[in-house]
C-alpha cells in the first residue's frame, strides 16, 4: 500500500462565513483537502535504462483503488465509498461515516478523521470498510485535520489545541504529544493543519488564525517535528496562512503556499526556505491544492476576489510556469493524487451556483489533461476527500 497524505495548500485572504460555503471545520478557511503520494517504489525488477533522470512512468501496481469521503449537501450525514482505478467502478455508500470527516492513508492503514464536534479517529485496514480496526476520541476540541504514521507512531494534528497528539496505532492509547504552544497566535492555537514526510523528518503547516479576532490571518509557520523526541527541531516563519505538500520527484523539497502570496520551495537538506516561486497573486488566485508527478503540477485554485470562482491549473514545476487548464462551475473541495499520476479532484455543489453539480473530475498530472473529459465520476452524497490505496 502506498503512503498517502492530505496536503492543503493556500486558501482565499478573505475566508467566507460558514453557512456561505458549508464548511464544518471550525474555521472560515474553505481550502481543499489535498493528498499527495510519497511512497519509494519498491519495485524490485532491474532498471536497464541509462539515463539519470528521474523515473516518472506511472506505476499502475502502486494504487488499485479509490476510498472516497462523501456529505450530503446539508452536511448532516456522511458516507465511504469506493471506486476501482481501472475501470472506475463505484462501490457507494459502504458505511457512516462523520459529517465533517477527512480521509487519509498512511503506513498500513485508511485513517478517518472525524473533525470538528466529533474528536475523533477510526483506522480501517484497506478494504474492509464494516467496521474500523481501531477507533478511538480525542480531546474535547480537538478537531483533527491530518494524521501521519512516523517512525511507529500516529500523529494527528489538533487545529483547535496547541499540540499535535501522538497515539499507538495499535492500541490507540496515548504515547506521547508535540507541544506547539510557542508558535500559537491569540486565541492559543496556532491551527496546525497539514503534515508530510521528508528528508526524515515530520513538517506541520499552522494557519495561524485568530478566532477571537474574526479567524484574521495573522501569522504562519513550517515546523519540522523530530518523531522520536516528539519536539519542534526547526521552524520557518512564513508570516501568513501556510500549507505544505510533497514534490513526489524531490523528497527533501516541500512545497510552501502562503495565503495571497504564492509558492515556495522549502529545502529540508539545506534547512533552507527559498524565494517566491509562483506569484499566485499575480494570477488573481489563491491556490487550495497542488498534486505533483516528475516536475508537473496539477493545481485546485480559487480567485481572490468575491466571486470564489474555482479552477484547475498546471504548472512546469522546472521554471514554474503557469496556465489556466479550466474553469469549474464547482465548488473544489478536495485535491488527491496517486501513484499512477493522476490528480482526482472532489467537487460539490457551489453555494452561489444552483445548476452546478457534484462528482470527481481526473486529470493527468504529466499533461494536465481531463481524463474524466467533462463527464463527473459521481456517488449519491456529494465528495468531501480522497485517499488511495
Amino acid at each position: 500500500m502506498t503512503l498517502r497524505h492530505l496536503t492543503l495548500l493556500a486558501l482565499t485572504t478573505s475566508p467566507l462565513p460558514l453557512t456561505a460555503c458549508g464548511d464544518k471545520d471550525g474555521d472560515d478557511s474553505h481550502a481543499a483537502d489535498t493528498d499527495t503520494d510519497t511512497d519509494t517504489d519498491t519495485d524490485t525488477d532491474t532498471d536497464t535504462d541509462t539515463d539519470t533522470d528521474t523515473d516518472t512512468d506511472a506505476d499502475t501496481d502502486a494504487d488499485t483503488m479509490a476510498v472516497l469521503a462523501t456529505v450530503s449537501s446539508d452536511y448532516s450525514t456522511g458516507a465511504l465509498a469506493t471506486v476501482s482505478l481501472d475501470g472506475w467502478t463505484v462501490t457507494d455508500e459502504i458505511t457512516d461515516i462523520p459529517s465533517d470527516n477527512a480521509i487519509v492513508s498512511t503506513g498500513e492503514w485508511i485513517v478517518l478523521l472525524g473533525r470538528y464536534g466529533y474528536d475523533s479517529v477510526r483506522l480501517y485496514e484497506p478494504g474492509s470498510w464494516d467496521e474500523p480496526v481501531l477507533e478511538f476520541a480525542l480531546e474535547n476540541g480537538a478537531n483533527p485535520h491530518d494524521a501521519e504514521i512516523c517512525g511507529d507512531q500516529l500523529f494527528i494534528t489538533q487545529y483547535g489545541l496547541d499540540s499535535i497528539a501522538v497515539r499507538d496505532p495499535a492500541t490507540g492509547l496515548v504515547s506521547g504529544s508535540v507541544d506547539l504552544s510557542d508558535y500559537t497566535d491569540e486565541d492559543g492555537s496556532p491551527e496546525a493543519s497539514t503534515m508530510l514526510q521528508a528528508g526524515g523528518s515530520l513538517y506541520v503547516a499552522t494557519h495561524n488564525l485568530d478566532r477571537n479576532d474574526d479567524w484574521s490571518a495573522v501569522d504562519g509557520y513550517v515546523l519540522e517535528i523530530d518523531c522520536d523526541s516528539q519536539e519542534v527541531a526547526d521552524a520557518w516563519r512564513t508570516g501568513g496562512e501556510t500549507y505544505i505538500f510533497a514534490h513526489q520527484a524531490d523528497p527533501t523539497q516541500v512545497l510552501v503556499s502562503v495565503v495571497g502570496e504564492g509558492l515556495y520551495v522549502l529545502d529540508t537538506a539545506a534547512g533552507t526556505l527559498g524565494e517566491l516561486q509562483l506569484d499566485a497573486a499575480a494570477e488573481g488566485i489563491d491556490i487550495l491544492g497542488v498534486a505533483t508527478y516528475g516536475e508537473s503540477a496539477v493545481t485546485l485554485a480559487v480567485s481572490n476576489d468575491w466571486t470564489y470562482e474555482y479552477s484547475i491549473g498546471c504548472i512546469d514545476l522546472g521554471d514554474w510556469s503557469y496556465r489556466t487548464a479550466a474553469v469549474s462551475d464547482q465548488y473544489l473541495a478536495g485535491l488527491a493524487a496517486n501513484a499512477r499520476g493522476e490528480a482526482w479532484f472532489a467537487g460539490r455543489q457551489h453555494w452561489s451556483n444552483e445548476d452546478s453539480s457534484a462528482g470527481h473530475v481526473v486529470y493527468d498530472i504529466e499533461t494536465c489533461t481531463d481524463l474524466t473529459d467533462g463527464d463527473l465520476l459521481t456517488t449519491t452524497l456529494g465528495p468531501s476527500s480522497i485517499a488511495f490505496y
